[in-house]
Order: structure tokens, then C-alpha cells, then sequence
């Protein structure tokens, strides 16, 4: 109501700016709960004023640049992990998915190169919060299922965009060039050839070795167990994807298929459910 009033005074352009102000200003204090709600509305209107908000990210304090460390990282750590409340989290997920989908599009609303830099800082960020996410304080056990779900199909939808068109072709120079880096990015998050397995594939088998002993506790907040069905489909799907990418990328095997491997319970779970995945080439 409030911006429909403003509307009656001033255009679009103006009422954006306020909007972007009031982000600003809720980064700078702290305040989540107007952060949610900003965020919230900048992905509702991503359809139709993205040529102002990739302006906007492009200088925001929200994600690392220049060696500084972004806002949205230091709220995730100083506030929602000690809060055990992950809903600004939850909404840049899904502000992501919205600037995925313009760049989808095509639309020329912005440098393609531009977007291209800005996506690669959104993905680092959701690489950063995947390595961690697990081992967070939740008030509810089904929101770190919500963000493991929204991540990984923010990633798959990534790496397919790049990887499932167009096959012996550079990255860089396909189509869809402008998740070059970020898919790059996640790449290399997974797919270290250590002894070790990275962090952010711990969190996959990590995760679905605990869901056996932690399903009662799901239950209790994930009735319908929607969530939890889902990340079991999205873990065991992204699995394959970045399996099959590394094989037609004749990339060095890597310590998260090892651990996949010597996991056998996750293994003999992977191989019946690779029919019914949805986000595979």
C-alpha cells in the first residue's frame, strides 16, 4: 500500500530507488526482517526492472569483492546462525534463481559481462553457505532441508545451463557464457581430486547418512515431508550431474565420487533413483 501510494507521486524508476535505499539501510543495520522483505520484492520484480537491480548488485556490499567480506556473509554468521532463523538466507537463494532466469532470457538489460561477474559473486557466496549450512542451529529442522533443496537446484540449474548444451564446446563460448565462471566456481567446489572430500560434498553425504537417525525430528516440522523427499531427489540428482560432467569434462575422478564409492548404502541409493531425476541431461 505504501508503495502504491508513492506510485501516485513518483515513477518506477523512483520508487525503486527507495527500495534499493531501505536495502541498503537494513544491510548496514542489521535488521533482517526488513532484508527479507526487500529481498523478497527486488525477486518479485526482476521481470520487469531487472536493467535497475543488476545495476544495483554490481556495487552493493552484499557479497565479497576487493578482498572485503560481504554483508550477506556476516549477517549469515553473526545473526541468523546465532538466531537459528534462516530466512534472508532463503530469500537471496531465491533472488538467485530470479537473476538466473533473466539470464536465461537473454535479454539484453544489462552487459553480459557484467552479469557474469555478479553471478560468479552470488555463487560464491551460495558455495560458502552449502560448505556450512549443515552444521548450523535451526529453530526448524525442515528450513536446513529448504536451503540444502534451494541451493542444489540453484546449482544444477547452473551447470546444465553450461554443461548439458553444446558438448566439446569452451564454456566461455556457448549461449549461456555467462555462467561460465560461477559453473567453473561450483566445479571446482566438488570436484577436488584430494584424498579428502571437500566440504561442500561432505555436506551431501554428511547429510543424507544423518536423515536415517534424524527423521523423527524432520517429522515434527516437515509433516508432509515435502522437504525431505526433496533433498533426498536433489542430493542424489546433482550427485549424477556433477558425475557425468566430470566424465564428459575427462576431468581426474574426485574425492567426492571416492566417498560416494565407499559409501555404499549412498551408492546403492544413487543408482535406482537415476531414472526419476529431473535435472540431468
Amino acid at each position: 500500500m505504501v508503495l502504491e501510494a508513492m506510485s501516485a507521486y513518483t515513477d518506477d524508476s523512483d520508487i525503486l530507488e527507495v527500495i534499493l535505499r531501505l536495502l541498503e539501510q537494513g544491510l548496514h543495520l542489521r535488521n533482517v526482517k526488513l532484508l527479507v522483505s526487500v529481498v523478497n520484492l527486488l525477486t518479485n520484480l526482476m521481470p520487469f526492472l531487472s536493467y535497475r537491480i543488476w545495476p544495483y548488485l554490481s556495487k552493493s556490499a552484499l557479497f565479497a569483492q576487493n578482498g572485503k567480506e560481504g554483508l550477506a556473509a556476516v549477517i549469515f554468521g553473526s545473526i541468523e546462525m546465532v538466531n537459528g532463523d534462516y530466512n534472508f538466507t532463503v530469500s537471496l537463494i531465491k533472488l538467485a534463481e530470479a537473476l538466473i532466469q533473466n539470464c536465461l532470457s537473454l535479454d539484453q538489460d544489462y552487459p553480459e559481462k557484467s552479469k557474469s561477474v555478479i553471478m560468479l559473486r552470488f555463487v560464491g557466496h551460495l558455495v560458502d553457505l552449502f560448505e556450512t549450512f549443515l552444521y548450523c542451529r535451526y529453530n526448524e529442522q525442515c528450513q536446513k532441508l529448504e536451503i540444502g533443496v534451494l541451493l542444489l537446484d540453484t546449482f544444477s540449474t547452473i551447470l546444465a545451463s553450461v554443461y548439458g548444451i553444446d558438448e566439446g564446446v569452451p564454456a566461455n563460448t556457448k549461449v549461456t557464457k555467462v555462467f561460465a565462471d560461477a559453473a567453473s566456481r561450483i566445479l571446482d567446489s566438488f570436484l577436488i581430486s584430494d584424498e579428502d572430500s571437500p566440504r561442500a560434498a561432505r555436506s551431501i553425504i554428511t547429510m543424507i547418512e544423518n536423515l536415517s537417525q534424524d527423521l523423527d525430528l524432520y517429522e515434527l516440522t516437515d509433516s508432509s515431508s515435502f522437504w525431505y523427499d526433496n533433498w533426498i531427489h536433489c542430493a542424489l540428482s546433482f550427485s549424477r550431474l556433477i558425475i557425468t560432467i566430470r566424465t564428459s569434462e575427462h576431468l581426474k575422478p574426485s574425492a567426492f565420487e571416492k566417498s560416494l564409492f565407499t559409501k555404499t548404502q549412498i551408492w546403492s541409493c544413487l543408482i535406482p533413483g537415476l531414472n526419476s531425476c529431473e535435472k540431468i541431461y
